[in-house]
Formats: structure tokens, sequence, C-alpha cells
């Protein structure tokens, strides 16, 4: 076994099996709210806190499998602002798959390792023969998500 390099986390982000780097860096370079610009106590000049954040990045640290060493299997994994921008086109494609898709009813099937722990497995559809074979053979489909499954970050 090895641990995730920062190359796989960005294939696995515009692929969409791991939204949330892409997630958290976007919610990182948000505003705050307004009622939270000026917490009660402080000044309101020079806090900073009012001013439009930036992300340079998010940092993820993967924990290994126990047969690798403590410095093997505990390290940070990078999913940079340069890469989501290298990545944007991909991206695009990714999000405008997957919110087209939920706005349509449209919930793939992607049966995988995933499915021993996922929150939703009691409801899955996985092992219902009709639904298994519509997520395998119904191209029209499942065209444009197997698509998004196959890009390559820019």
């Amino acid at each position: 076994s090895r641990v995730m390099t920062d190359q796989e986390l960005a294939r696995a982000v515009v692929r969409g099996t791991r939204l949330q780097p892409l997630l958290y860096m976007e919610l990182a370079g948000q505003e705050i709210p307004p009622l939270l610009e000026h917490m009660p106590g402080q000044d309101a000049g020079g806090d900073g806190l009012g001013a439009a954040p930036t992300c340079e990045g998010v940092w993820f640290y993967v924990v290994a499998p126990r047969e690798l060493s403590e410095a093997e299997g505990f390290k940070p994994v990078a999913f940079s602002a340069d890469t989501r921008d290298r990545a944007a086109p991909q991206l695009e494609t990714m999000m405008t798959t997957l919110v087209e898709g939920i706005r349509q009813g449209k919930f793939f099937i992607v049966p995988g390792q995933h499915c021993e722990w996922c929150d939703v497995r009691p409801v899955c559809h996985r092992t219902h023969p009709a639904s298994a074979r519509r997520a395998r053979e119904d191209h029209k489909q499942i065209h444009a998500h197997r698509n998004m499954r196959r890009q390559q970050p820019g």
C-alpha cells in the first residue's frame, strides 16, 4: 500500500470521486457573512475580517494503512489553487454533470470499494437487478457521467 499523491488527488477531484478538496477551497474563499465581520468587543478598523479572503490551496492528511511507517502513512496531500486553475474546464464539466444529474433526478450507481462504508447503502439500488443493468447498459443516460469519471486534470 501507499499514500495518494497530489496528482492522484487532483485526478479524483476532476472525476468527481473526491469533492471535499474543491468544496473546502471554494468555501475558504468566500467572504465572511456581515454578522461575523465585526465581533463584539473588537474595533472596526484594520482587523481584516471584512476583507475578501484568498485560498492558496487545501491540504489533507491521508492516514494510510498500518503497514506503512508513521512518516509514510501520515503526510499532507495538496490540492492547490494552481491545480484548481489548471483544471478549471474539467472541474466545470464535473460540477455541471453532477448538478444537472441531481436536478434531473439521476443518481448514478457507481459500485466500488466505497460501497462498504457508504451512508446510503441501505437504500442504494446497486443490488437491484434492473437498476444495476440500467447502470451498465443505458449509455444515453450515463454517457456524461462516464466521461466525467475518465477526465484528467489540466
